[in-house]
């Protein structure tokens, strides 16, 4: 089976490496194909010619993309071509390797770019994934049929050509209906077609074709502004102006004329160009100070032998600057619940409960948290096998929220200068220059590493569970993956030691290298990361931008059990707030509708306040909901301001109305550092004035992301001459410090909600009070339907991605029961009591809270109400997999008790639950010393059915489900 393609757009293409999954990190092709068998077979090549083939049974009719198996090989082979703006593939897979031994075979192709904006194109019609098989279609085997071609095909200066190579048939359909004339044969065919959209399609037997065409306007505008630099940059494209001006063009009698007119009419600069070819570009200076905000219009005039053409316009919005002034809450104070930072001696400085000790080098040598070393040994850099000797360190600045530091050092004739900063969270961060001899350097090697004792690094977090064999003298080799927020965070029972860098800027190593190491001799685990591994000459600066951080990096919200979100519908008892997006419908704006939806400005004010208090007198309260600095083409700073402020490339999390115009609008993705940062917090710090009964603010899809967008600092070539992109969480964390100290502003109540599934970074996302993690479980749980929380997510993830203490924020659990329904257009119901029950089993186990989210409300309600009488809040939590004083003799069933220290209705609490698919009766083992319980008389109760129990022997436990036990000591 041959199957070629050509791709335009971008040839980003990092991996080189066969069966690396992270390939369609690049502009990349997939095939996904589904043979007779009940085998699926996918396949990913990138620009390099790299490929990743996979396979997985489907014997049970259901595909998992989890079980796709990658060691298996295809004997497919490729061959790649990159071409300015575009790139080609060719790969022949074995029809006897993939059972394609029949007429035909189900297929789906698959296209991701990452240019402007990520882009996934799915050629299956409608499908919201490659993966989706009920859409994909039908490949049939040619024989020796003759292939069908379109030889020409295409728009040039307003005139449609086209030509076939067979005896198919053609026909151009106008928006008005209209019809060309039918093309049969192998003609050659052109139209000058007027300005409009126009459905084109060929077809012949087994096959069909087709697309979509565009005639502009006879003259376009298009425009990039730079602020910073007040220059706008003008395209004028006059390729659909007609036959007549493009013959002047081309006879060199055409020139143009370009405008900056305010609003009343005044030219403020203006610029003249000559015509050579049917677009041009030209830059027009502004003016310093542009009079005031408002709708101004850039207009163009293309003249033919000095006499007016075509003219055009197109308006430029000015915003009004007063939020990039203001810079709300851009200071160095310290947001609560933080402290400031202060220095113990010369070396030593307190940052809330822990004391980071540094020496002369960037790196802490030290942290003490409750008495407890957290470094085994210090973070070393070394240079072809030997330290780096650090030199000059010094204290370059003071703030209440952060320290600057600032040193050198030398080995083996390269120099370096370094600079850290360590911040009121604990988070160090530190930038090191290497600086090559005046010849250039030789380098063989360049590495970090350090250690930690063993008992902090029970698990390893990337920032996901990342399953590893933590054995005396065992090396786990793992790849720089997922840039975007790749973290090598190594955790106990609570307390953890993280590493970041930003980008993979001057990183040298020979393709498909495993840079990072990790293992354990005896009580220490150390962690390596090799950043040179190739022979290289250093001949320019070479910049390494990195993180430590001892975690977690905040104390836990108080009461932060009794925190509860609610849904759209409903309100339940004890329920905390609502959550109910922005607000926005097709048909008609809700009462809390903010537009642009992700601003935090309501449409109606009003009827914003309205809804507050009407949620407030339910017994609830309203957050309102925005996603972290996203322009939209609606608002007056996107002309302005978006090509210094968008990420590149772009995410596009959704189109909404706009409800004045009638159009749509998509948001567009800004990095922090920029004026999108100024501005979003000024909305948010308005929107919180004008509404002071609001709890906090909700953001969603608060992940990090890689931009390259160099004009605001992102990317750009490191030394040895490779392109690359930056993580943007450094530049989130700087903007969620700022909301957070507007929070705190309006209220110590305030809270600062995030969401960003599982991919929680403690620097960014630590600086909220509650996380929501959930989400990413929407299409994976389908393999599992009813017993998925109990079976599917790895006791070890609960333990430690799952885990309050561990991150420092109270984590709020969502399932995703009704929400896979719904995405799936399953006619039943998910959002069942035993359904709701299964997904409480393994969060109450481990101390997790929930929401309310795509499960049985009224079953949720009762656990809240149980948790709020027994104040849950105020007890000390005892997890099965780090106390023992209660066990059970039962295969996955296990128990974690609570202890009061202050009077409450119980003294103990204990939570026995079943994550096997039988009822099971279970005889539970008290250790009554441990418990703090001995030699007291005890009364038992079963606190779901709120009935007393003689004893607790031996207990009926449900599948999937839980008993909840409280013991009182009979005083």
């Amino acid at each position: 089976m041959l199957i070629g393609a050509e791709l335009s757009g971008g040839t980003k293409s990092t991996i080189t490496g066969n069966d690396l999954v992270d390939i369609w990190r690049d502009d990349s092709f997939e095939i996904h194909i589904f043979t007779s068998q009940k085998k699926r077979y996918q396949f990913i090549v990138n620009a390099n010619g790299a490929m990743y083939d996979a396979t997985v049974n489907r014997t049970d009719g259901l595909y998992d993309q989890s079980k796709l198996a990658p060691q298996w090989q295809s004997g497919a082979r490729t061959a790649t071509k990159k071409k300015p703006g575009k790139w080609s593939l060719e790969i022949a897979i074995p029809r006897k390797n993939i059972g394609a031994d029949g007429n035909s075979v189900l297929v789906n192709f698959g296209c991701t770019r990452y240019l402007a904006y990520t882009s996934h194109v799915s050629w299956a019609k409608n499908s919201k994934t490659f993966f989706d098989e009920t859409k994909f279609g039908i490949l049939h085997f040619r024989g020796h049929e003759k292939p069908i071609r379109m030889e020409k095909y295409g728009l040039a200066n307003g005139v449609f050509q086209l030509k076939l190579n067979s005896e198919a048939k053609a026909e151009i359909v106008a928006a008005d209906g209209k019809r060309s004339p039918r093309l049969t044969g192998s003609t050659e065919w052109q139209a000058e077609l007027p300005m409009g959209i126009y459905d084109f399609c060929a077809s012949a037997p087994s096959f069909y074709y087709a697309s979509r065409i565009t005639v502009s306007q006879p003259l376009e505008i298009k425009f990039t502004n730079y602020a910073s630099k007040r220059r706008l940059d003008v395209i004028l494209d006059c390729s659909s102006a007609g036959i007549d001006i493009n013959k002047a063009i081309k006879s060199g009698t055409a020139e143009g004329y370009v405008f900056f007119i305010d609003p009343d009419g005044k030219n403020l600069c203006s610029e003249k160009v000559k015509f050579n070819q049917p677009e041009v570009k030209l830059s027009l200076v502004l003016p310093q100070k542009i009079p005031s905000p408002g709708k101004y219009s850039i207009k163009a005039v293309i003249k033919v032998n000095g006499k007016e053409a075509i003219s055009a316009s197109r308006i430029f919005r000015v915003p009004d600057m007063t939020p990039f002034h203001a810079k709300v809450a851009a200071d160095h104070s310290v947001p609560a619940p933080w402290s400031p930072v202060k220095q113990l001696d010369a070396n030593r400085y307190s940052v809330w409960n822990r004391v980071y000790t540094f020496g002369n080098g960037p790196f802490p040598v030290q942290v003490i948290a409750d008495g407890e070393k957290m470094l085994a040994k210090s973070p070393v850099l070394q240079l072809n096998g030997k330290a780096i000797q650090w030199s000059q360190a010094k204290i370059t600045d003071r703030f209440d929220d952060e320290i600057h530091f600032a040193g050198t050092g030398h080995m083996d004739g390269i120099s370096f200068e370094w600079k850290s900063v360590l911040c009121f969270d604990g988070l160090v961060k530190i930038k090191i220059s290497m600086l090559p001899a005046k010849n250039g350097s030789r380098i063989k090697k360049l590495n970090l590493s350090w250690s930690v004792p063993q008992n902090m690094a029970r698990v390893m977090l990337d920032p996901l569970f990342t399953p590893w064999k933590n054995k005396d003298g065992e090396i786990y080799r793992f790849p720089y993956t997922h840039g975007q927020d790749f973290i090598i965070w190594t955790v106990g029972r609570e307390k953890g030691f993280l590493w970041w860098i930003e980008s993979l800027a001057n990183m040298k190593n020979s393709p498909g290298y495993k840079q990072f190491t990790i293992s354990r001799k005896g009580d220490q685990v150390t962690v390596n990361a090799d950043f040179i591994t190739e022979n290289v000459t250093l001949n320019k600066k070479a910049d390494y931008s990195m993180v430590f951080m001892a975690t977690p990096g905040r104390p836990l919200p108080k009461k932060s059990r009794d925190f509860n979100p609610g849904q759209l519908w409903d309100v339940l008892k004890h329920e905390t707030l609502k959550v109910q997006y922005y607000g926005v419908t097709e048909k008609k704006p809700l009462d809390y509708a903010t537009e642009p939806w992700c601003s935090l400005i309501p449409l109606n004010p009003e009827k914003f306040g309205k809804h507050i208090d009407k949620l407030e007198a339910q017994g609830t309260r309203y957050m309102p909901y925005s996603q972290p600095m996203m322009t939209t083409s609606m608002e007056d700073t996107y002309d302005w301001f978006l090509p210094e402020w968008k990420q590149i490339p772009g995410i596009v999390t959704g189109a909404s109305l706009h409800y004045q115009s009638g159009l749509y609008y998509t948001n567009e993705a800004c990095c922090g550092g920029t004026g999108a940062e100024d501005l979003y917090v000024w909305n948010a710090d308005q929107l919180m004035s004008k509404f002071p009964k609001l709890p906090g603010l909700y953001y969603d899809y608060s992940e990090g992301r890689l931009c390259s967008n160099s004009l605001h600092g992102c990317g750009g070539e490191d030394a040895f001459g490779k392109s690359y992109s930056s993580s943007n969480l450094l530049r989130h964390r700087n903007y969620f410090i700022r909301i957070k100290r507007v929070l705190n502003k309006h209220g110590k109540d305030k809270v600062l909600f995030l969401h960003a599934h599982n991919r929680f970074i403690p620097f960014t996302h630590g600086i909220g009070d509650y996380w929501f993690p959930g989400e990413q479980y929407s299409e994976t749980m389908i393999q599992n339907l009813e017993h998925f929380y109990c079976e599917n997510i790895p006791l070890r993830e609960f333990q430690s991605a799952y885990c309050s203490p561990i991150k420092g924020v109270g984590i709020v659990m969502m399932s995703q029961y009704q929400h896979t329904a719904w995405s799936f257009k399953m006619k039943k119901r998910l959002d069942t009591v035993p359904n709701t029950l299964s997904f409480m089993t393994p969060a109450l186990l481990h101390d997790m809270n929930i929401s309310n989210c795509y499960v049985h409300h009224k079953t949720v309600e009762r656990w809240w109400c149980i948790k709020h009488d027994v104040k849950l809040s105020e007890a000390v939590f005892h997890g099965y997999w780090f106390s023992d004083a209660v066990k059970t003799n039962t295969d996955k069933i296990h128990a974690s008790w609570y202890e009061w220290k202050t009077p409450a209705i119980y003294d103990r609490m204990i939570v026995v639950g079943n994550l096997s698919r039988k009822n099971k009766s279970v005889k539970l083992q008290l250790d009554l010393k441990k418990l703090g319980l001995d030699g007291k008389r005890l009364s038992y109760y079963d606190l779901w059915t709120g009935t007393p129990l003689q004893n607790i022997d031996i207990l009926e436990v449900g599948s999937n489900n839980f008993r909840l036990i409280g013991i009182k000591v009979t005083r």
